[in-house]
């Protein structure tokens, strides 16, 4: 990072914990199930509020998905209460007004769902490659950028020397795509940076990357172009 002008200021201390990422993996790899319960629980717990909803138009396996990931919620007291009728398929949810549980719900889950495939997809190119790869990564720096702009980045990384950047987005992308995609360029890492959102779907993201120079993806297409990206591993291999 020296070598583009950005200093890091900060860094926050992580708790790690596996319950939280246990969860997140849950949201991130069912969120087309999950998403219509998910936005109603996300809106309602600002407020504390309980709500119905009837999850009929769901199959049993969705029903499933969704009452586990609900269970999860609540075991963690992340829901006040919850209660899911099976004969008349409505579930009862009671939100939890609480500072960690909006956090995790309007952007920590999405972070740390992001930072596990973002590892998971490093491991699977070891594997490949049949060779160690030297990274490391930082959550939530706070940088100051060469104009003197301080800044918190959601995920940095050092692959093989080559720097990430990763920042994620569960609600309005279109504030922050032009302001990332510019800081990006400034600091020349436009081809590894990667803008994840959760609530757009494929032919936006393609459409956002024929405008953008950045790599703009959703949950279904973040590894695809993760591990495309890797590919410049292929090549280092080759040229050693």
């Amino acid at each position: 990072m020296k070598a583009n002008n950005v200093k890091i200021k900060d860094t926050k201390k992580v708790k790690e914990s596996k319950v939280l990422d246990d969860l997140a993996w849950t949201m991130g790899g069912n969120y087309s199930i999950i998403e219509k319960v998910y936005k109603r629980i996300k809106k309602a717990t600002p407020v504390g509020r309980s709500f119905n909803i009837n999850l009929k138009e769901h199959t049993k396996d969705q029903i499933s998905t969704i009452v586990n990931f609900c269970r999860q919620l609540e075991r963690i007291a992340f829901l006040a209460n919850f209660h899911y009728n099976k004969s008349s398929k409505v579930a009862h949810i009671k939100t939890q007004k609480s500072k960690k549980t909006i956090n995790f719900l309007t952007g920590d889950w999405l972070e740390q769902y992001v930072k596990m495939e973002v590892i998971k997809g490093i491991n699977r190119k070891v594997n490949q490659l049949k060779r160690p790869i030297t990274f490391s990564y930082l959550m939530n720096p706070e940088v100051t950028l060469s104009k003197g702009y301080d800044f918190e980045m959601d995920m940095i990384l050092s692959i093989e020397g080559k720097i990430v950047w990763l920042e994620v987005k569960t609600g309005n992308y279109q504030e922050y795509v032009h302001k990332y995609s510019d800081i990006a360029a400034s600091l020349g890492i436009e081809e590894s940076t990667f803008m994840v959102l959760s609530e757009i779907d494929e032919p936006t993201c393609e459409s956002l990357d024929e405008i953008f120079d950045i790599n703009i993806v959703n949950l279904d297409t973040l590894i695809f172009k993760f591990n495309e990206f890797l590919s410049f591993l292929d090549e280092a291999k080759v040229e050693a």
